[in-house]
C-alpha cells in the first residue's frame, strides 16, 4: 500500500516536492508550513485536500501515514522526532539536523521505532549514473581507489531572497552544508569507504545582496573547498563555487591504480590505464517532464534533482507494494536509500569541516559507534559515543 504523505515543509521545498510526488503517483492528504497562507495557496494550486495550521494536526490526520520533513533545517530534527513518535513513516531533507546530539537522538529513535520507514532524501544515491558508477567500483573497474575530485558550479543560494536561515551556517545554510551533505553522503555510497581527517576552507565573498543590507549580513559561505582523507586510503578534493550565476555544473572522478570513472553532468565516462581511451558508459536518458516545478534555479539543476528523486520515489513506491503497513524489507532499490544512521555521518563530517576551518589545520573526524542501547527515552547515557577528536597539524 503506498503511504499517503503529509508534507511538513517550507513552502519553496514545497512548490518542488509536490508536483514531482503527485506526477509519480502518491498522495500528498495534508500540508503544514509555518506560514499557514502559504500552505493554503499550496493546497488550493495543487489541489492538497487539507492544511493545517499547527503540525500536531498533520501527525494526528487520518489520512497520513507517512511524513515528508522539508522544513528549515533548525526544525527538522524536532518535526522527524515527533513524526517517529507519533508512528508514522518519516523521510527528512538531508542533512536531518544541524548539531551531532539531535542527529543521535534520531538515530536512537529510527532504531527504537524499527518497524517504521525513517529514511533520508538522497536523490544522487539514484542517479542512474552514480549507480552504475557504484558498481563499477565495487567489480574493481578502478582497482585501488587513489583520488576523488568533486566540483559543483552554481548560481548564489542567496541573491534575490530576502534573509533568512540560508544566511546563517549555524542555522543550516551555506554552499558546505546544503550542497556539502550530499557530496559526502554519495562519495562514501560509492567508494564505500568513509572519511579519517579533513581540512577546509570557507568563505563568504558576498555578505550583502540586493535585498540583504544594512546590519544584516550573510555570514554563511557562498565558496567551500575542502580535502579529505578517507579510511581506505583514497584522498580527495571538493570544490563548491556559488558564483556562477545561471548554471548548475557537477563532477566528480574516481581515480584509481587500474582506471579512472568520471560523471558529468548525468552522463558516466570510463577510462582504463594510463593511455586508455575515454568511452561513455551511461548517458543521460531522456528528461522527465513536470508541470508546476518554480523556475528559481536552472533547468540543469532540476534535472539532477526530478531524476534523482523519482528514482528514489520508485523504489519507494516499489517497497511499500504490498498489503503490509510496516517497514518493507530493505532490498533492492529500496536498500540504497540514505538512513539516518547516514545523517549522522555527515554531520559529523559537516561539524569537522567547520572546525577545521576555523582552526586552519587538518582535524580528525571523531568516531562514532554503537552502544549497546537503543531506547532513545534513556538520557543517562548516549546512543552513539565519539571518540575524542585528535588533531594534527597540517
Amino acid at each position: 500500500m503506498i503511504p499517503r504523505i503529509g508534507m511538513a515543509a517550507c513552502p519553496e521545498q514545497a512548490l518542488l516536492l509536490v508536483p514531482l510526488l503527485q506526477s509519480l503517483d502518491f498522495q500528498v492528504t495534508v500540508i503544514w508550513c509555518r506560514s499557514f497562507e502559504a500552505a493554503t495557496r499550496i493546497a488550493q494550486s495543487h489541489k492538497i485536500a487539507h492544511c493545517v495550521s499547527q503540525f500536531p494536526d498533520l501527525l494526528l490526520h487520518p489520512e497520513v501515514d507517512m511524513v515528508y520533513v522539508a522544513t528549515e533545517p533548525s526544525l527538522q530534527a524536532e518535526v522527524a522526532v515527533k513524526a517517529l513518535t507519533s508512528g508514522k513513516h518519516c523521510i527528512c531533507q538531508k542533512p536531518p539536523s544541524i548539531s551531532q546530539t539531535e542527529a543521535e537522538k534520531i538515530v536512537s529513535l529510527s532504531q527504537y521505532y524499527s518497524q517504521l520507514v525513517s529514511v533520508l532524501e538522497s536523490h544522487l544515491r539514484f542517479l542512474p549514473a552514480f549507480v552504475r558508477m557504484r558498481e563499477l567500483v565495487s567489480s574493481g573497474y578502478c582497482g585501488k581507489l587513489l583520488v576523488l575530485e568533486a566540483r559543483v558550479s552554481m548560481g548564489s543560494l542567496v541573491n534575490g531572497e530576502p534573509y533568512s536561515w540560508m544566511c546563517e551556517p549555524s542555522m543550516g545554510g551555506g554552499a558546505l552544508n546544503t550542497m556539502g551533505s550530499h557530496l559526502i553522503d554519495i562519495a562514501t555510497f560509492v567508494t564505500r569507504q568513509r572519511v579519517s581527517q579533513v581540512h577546509a576552507c570557507l568563505r563568504t565573498f558576498r555578505p550583502h545582496t540586493g535585498r540583504i543590507q544594512g546590519y544584516r549580513s550573510v555570514a554563511s559561505d557562498d565558496f567551500s573547498c575542502f580535502q579529505m582523507e578517507y579510511d581506505g586510503g583514497m584522498c580527495a578534493s571538493f570544490t563548491i563555487n556559488t558564483h556562477h550565476p545561471g548554471t548548475f555544473e557537477m563532477e566528480l572522478a574516481i581515480i584509481g591504480t587500474e582506471g579512472k570513472l568520471v560523471v558529468k553532468g548525468m552522463d558516466l565516462y570510463g577510462c582504463k590505464g594510463e593511455r586508455g581511451e575515454t568511452t561513455i558508459l551511461r548517458q543521460k536518458e531522456e528528461e522527465l517532464d513536470v508541470e508546476g516545478l518554480p523556475p528559481k534555479y536552472p533547468p540543469d539543476y532540476y534535472s539532477f534533482i526530478v531524476v534523482g528523486l523519482s528514482g528514489m520515489f520508485n523504489a519507494l513506491k516499489e517497497a511499500f507494494g504490498g498489503t503490509s503497513p510496516c517497514r518493507p524489507p530493505e532490498q533492492g532499490r529500496f536498500g540504497a536509500m540514505a538512513t539516518f544512521e547516514d545523517g549522522l555521518y555527515v554531520r559529523t563530517v559537516l561539524d569537522t569541516l567547520h572546525e577545521s576551518n576555523r582552526a586552519g589545520k587538518w582535524v580528525s573526524v571523531p568516531t562514532v559507534f554503537k552502544s549497546g542501547n537503543v531506547n532513545p527515552f534513556w538520557t543517562s547515557t548516549s546512543q552513539y559515543v565519539s571518540t575524542e577528536k585528535a588533531s594534527t597539524s597540517a
